[in-house]
């Protein structure tokens, strides 16, 4: 791993690699081919469920886009963490397995 990007227009199998402005496209896994009939790798599947269900709220409501969009990169970061958009109330529900994200 590098200090930095480098563009390249070609990787070779085997090499670990990064692909900017995807993040809009791809939620926490997808697999990339540069043929139509390569089947899609499975995602993974985790034995844990979440043990911590907290309940977010801005302090200022104008301020929900901001959560929302954090919430949403968390994630896409972390496929353990669950999130749940209540627009009516105003609120979020993030569930975790990872206690670690409750003082965040």
């Amino acid at each position: 791993m590098g200090q930095g990007l480098k563009p390249v227009a070609s990787v070779k199998s085997g090499n670990v690699f990064a692909i900017r402005g995807l993040g809009q496209h791809i939620l926490q896994s997808a697999t990339l081919s540069s043929t139509k009939s390569c089947w899609p790798f499975s995602s993974m599947v985790f034995q844990v469920s979440p043990t911590l269900k907290v309940a977010i709220e801005p302090s200022d409501p104008a301020d929900i886009g901001a959560l929302i969009k954090g919430l949403r990169l968390l994630n896409r970061a972390d496929p353990s963490v669950e999130v749940t958009v209540l627009v009516e109330r105003g609120m979020c529900l993030l569930l975790l397995v990872k206690f670690i994200f409750k003082d965040a």
